[in-house]
């Protein structure tokens, strides 16, 4: 059978090949797709484990810390932070302002660093907008002014078991020794 008569007897493609490979979807779009909409639906609130209030006090040195991050890892839902106000109290937000943490056992950290040297200006959102990268880094490269066994989950010996029941209302004490 000669060309012509094969190419005359072939049925012609649906699709211009051309334009099908113009605009074949790569298949990593593909799976990235698959994976936003999986940890879109795994966000619902029934997925989420039960959360309760937590509250607390954090002492440095014998003196209430003010400004410190304190943060609460547990082995179920995602981690728990809040920042301690004047008087040293903190409130622990997971999903939402004050929600509290998921409850069981967790490893705290606290962390507290230095004021920035500058404050660049923000966005409408509170979000900073840096001029380059160097002041972005230069920004956020601040001395730390707690001792680094606190800021780790892997070094800290702090720790707090938040219950159904209650209270869970935490006191720290950090030292420097």
């Amino acid at each position: 059978m000669g060309l012509t008569k094969y190419l005359m007897t072939q049925r012609p493609p649906l699709i211009n090949p051309a334009f099908q490979l113009e605009f074949q979807v790569p298949r990593f779009m593909i799976v990235l797709l698959v994976v936003t909409l999986t940890a879109a639906t795994s966000c619902r609130r029934s997925d989420r484990p039960q959360m309760v209030p937590v509250t607390g006090t954090v002492y440095h040195n014998g003196k209430l810390l003010e400004g410190a991050t304190v943060g609460f890892m547990g082995s179920v839902g995602r981690p728990s932070s809040g920042i301690t106000d004047a008087q040293g109290r903190f409130r622990l937000s997971t999903w939402e302002e004050g929600d509290g943490a998921a409850i069981g056992q967790h490893v705290v950290t606290i962390v507290k660093a230095a004021d920035p040297k500058f404050s660049p200006k923000k966005n409408p959102d509170g979000s900073y907008i840096f001029r380059s990268q160097a002041e972005q880094w230069a920004f956020y490269d601040r001395e730390m002014l707690l001792p680094d066994r606190y800021s780790s989950a892997m070094m800290t010996d702090l720790s707090a078991t938040v219950t159904e029941e209650g209270p869970n209302d935490f006191t720290f004490k950090m030292t420097d020794e």
